[in-house]
């Protein structure tokens, strides 16, 4: 599939939210009392679809990602210490690569470059919120209610290493940042994010078929295309970028040469889905709130409700229990150390 004009995708929409679905009483999809063809949000929707299907300008929007990163290295005299300020663009960019695939020492106050870079946009375009964090399935009412009517960003480490955690604030960085969108649309981005939300219908009816369905939404529309048993919209093909699932594996491939087009942005992606890869999401949750895995969590809480164990004494310093393992008995306080009985231990804090 080629890019597709924004006539094009207004016609696309205008076919799945006019002509194909209604009411469950088979009236006409309103918000606002207007019909979609009617709403006068519908030129800046097509424009976001359609930037999303130019692999040219996606390219080129990746690329300003990249500069906007590498515009967030502060220099500052600790980095002009160590040397760092003074390497060429091209060895500043080589560390972060190492550090980003290989591990080791992070350079130093780089961290979250991609992060800050789409922070900053999001401010300028009329964001609001501190990104959130998705770990799992959100209901759709609830998505569109706290996230989308209220213009907050967000991460989403929930949907999985094919779709990315990144993907979708990476595609309103790219249409944001477009000419295509900038010189064309008289709304700003955020106005357009917060009413996509509002073109959500929790049960429709189609118009032809009279089957039911749920969950109609601009935003699967425009930036979750999944197709058939996830949503109403089929994507165009593999460079149908309004797919997150199809955008973000294309990042990382051949095809898109990220290593030579965008080298610091692709090193950062291919880590975060090799560490995703090898992290559950709700023990990605765990260890961002209390820095264990939820088994270690889990079991930390088991330890604290159990009152009594076999063979348990208490612990003449602090009435803790002793724990017996291996011949020895140690005190489940905060130095955890063994104590003999008939001997004094050392202090707790210790």
């Amino acid at each position: 599939m080629g890019k597709l004009s924004i006539k094009q995708v207004a016609d696309e929409l205008l076919s799945d939210f006019q002509a194909t679905w209604g009411m469950p009483d088979l009236s006409p999809l309103r918000v606002n009392g207007n019909t979609l063809e009617k709403d006068p949000f519908l030129k800046a929707f097509a424009i976001v679809g359609s930037i999303l299907t130019d692999t040219e300008e996606v390219m080129n929007g990746l690329r300003r990602l990249e500069t906007a990163m590498l515009s967030h290295i502060p220099p500052s005299p600790l980095m002009k210490l160590i040397g760092y300020a003074k390497k060429s663009s091209e060895d500043q960019a080589q560390d972060l690569i190492n550090y980003y695939q290989k591990g080791g020492k992070k350079p130093k106050d780089l961290g979250s470059l991609l992060a800050k870079a789409l922070e900053a946009m999001e401010r300028a375009q009329k964001f609001s919120g501190t990104p959130a964090t998705i770990t799992a399935n959100v209901a759709p009412q609830a998505f569109v209610d706290e996230l989308l009517k209220k213009r907050r960003p967000f991460k989403d480490p929930g949907a999985g290493v094919q779709h990315g955690e990144y993907t979708h604030r990476i595609q309103w960085f790219i249409v944001c940042t477009s000419s295509d969108y900038t010189e064309t649309c008289a709304k700003t981005p955020g106005d357009v994010y917060e009413h996509i939300g509002k073109w959500f219908f929790p049960d429709v009816k189609n118009t032809k078929t009279q089957a039911s369905s749920s969950n109609l939404s601009m935003w699967d529309a425009l930036v979750d295309r999944a197709g058939a048993n996830i949503n109403q919209f089929p994507d165009g093909g593999e460079l149908d970028f309004r797919n997150p699932n199809k955008f973000h594996p294309w990042m990382l491939g051949k095809e898109a040469q990220g290593e030579k087009n965008f080298p610091i942005l692709y090193a950062y992606l291919s880590a975060r889905a090799k560490k995703r890869d090898k992290i559950d999401s709700v023990d990605y949750l765990s260890q961002k709130l209390y820095g264990k895995s939820l088994c270690r969590v889990a079991q930390r809480g088991i330890r604290k409700k159990q009152v009594a164990r076999p063979n348990a004494q208490a612990c003449p310093n602090c009435s803790k229990y002793l724990e017996y393992r291996k011949g020895l008995y140690f005190c489940t306080g905060r130095g955890r150390h063994p104590y003999h009985e008939g001997t004094r231990h050392r202090n707790h804090n210790s």
